[in-house]
């Protein structure tokens, strides 16, 4: 009998993702979706799943709709995680709370562990806030956001008893990605020839295709240390302006490249508090698809997407 698991945001980029890897892993996969107009057609396909309609502010209701036992509880829900609402506080707010009530929905649905989606912007928050004189700009509302859902939302865990495991999400990339992330942002604007005005690109980075991701997430889900962080990425990481580069030189060698158009205001990671290697120590995880791989596959599908879009 396959072991039943709960993803919420399973519609999403990273949560469709995850579910079709539960799901040819074993796994029985209710996935919890906004309402019954969400797009699902990345989950219809899928076998061994069950759509479950409840929003975020609704999950407090999630185990009268469930009923029934789970392993573990992945929670990935997360309203206005890209652009202008990352800076609404009544968004973000109200996802903190969601990710508290996720905590005791688990308890009810005798969840073993809780997966939080964490996010490489909670350590920009408190590297960049503790700091004398710190400007910050609005961002820094979701960035302290998901840093509290993961302080909170661990604390409650603890309380209720579940085994709480934080999966610090790198910035992710691949086929089915349409939020205005950096690849998919850039990639579009390469395809388009338009100048790409950019930060200097100094500052370290890292991406993981989407594939290895939720491989990794799942590897976590079901043998992390309890109450660990666990960084979701490489083990090694380079120069943001080396991405771009290696992008653009696939995507559209004639695109022009701006560095330095855009000031960087932020704060710079060394990646040294984040324990990069843990995935590989403990579970023998290495990506399977480097990122020249990764930018191909991405592009082949962005354009079918494109001449689709072109068409109607």
């Amino acid at each position: 009998m396959s072991k039943r698991v709960i993803v919420t945001g399973a519609n999403g980029f990273i949560g469709s993702w995850l579910c079709k890897e539960l799901t040819e892993n074993g796994y029985h996969v209710i996935a919890v979706v906004r309402n019954k107009h969400s797009n699902i057609s990345a989950l219809a396909h899928l076998k061994h799943i069950d759509i479950v309609h409840c929003n975020s502010y609704a999950i407090h209701k999630l185990p009268r709709l469930i009923n029934e036992d789970c392993e573990f509880f992945v929670h990935l829900a997360w309203d206005g995680a890209a652009g202008d609402e990352r800076g609404d506080f009544e968004i973000q707010l109200s996802n903190v709370e969601a990710s508290c009530n996720a905590v005791s929905a688990a308890k009810e649905c005798n969840c073993k562990r809780f997966i939080h989606a964490g996010s490489l912007m909670e350590y920009e928050a408190i590297g960049y806030l503790t700091q004398n004189n710190a400007h910050p700009g609005m961002s820094y509302i979701y960035k302290t956001a998901k840093l509290t859902a993961d302080f909170m939302s661990k604390t409650i865990a603890r309380q209720c008893g579940i085994e709480y495991i934080n999966a610090v999400i790198s910035n992710t990339y691949g086929v089915g990605e349409i939020s205005p992330r950096f690849i998919s942002t850039f990639m579009r604007s390469m395809l388009k020839e338009n100048e790409c005005a950019l930060t200097s690109g100094e500052q370290l980075y890292d991406f993981i295709y989407i594939s290895d991701a939720v491989k990794a997430i799942r590897l976590v889900a079901e043998k992390g240390i309890p109450y660990a962080n666990y960084y979701i990425g490489n083990r090694e990481q380079y120069k943001l302006k080396e991405f771009v580069v290696k992008m653009r030189d696939i995507v559209n060698p004639r695109a022009q490249l701006n560095f330095g158009a855009v000031p960087f205001d932020g704060i710079i990671l060394d990646y040294a508090e984040l324990n990069t290697g843990r995935l590989e120590k403990e579970f023998g995880f290495i990506p399977a698809v480097n990122f020249e791989s990764g930018i191909r596959q991405t592009l082949i599908w962005l354009k079918d997407i494109i001449k689709q879009d072109e068409k109607k």
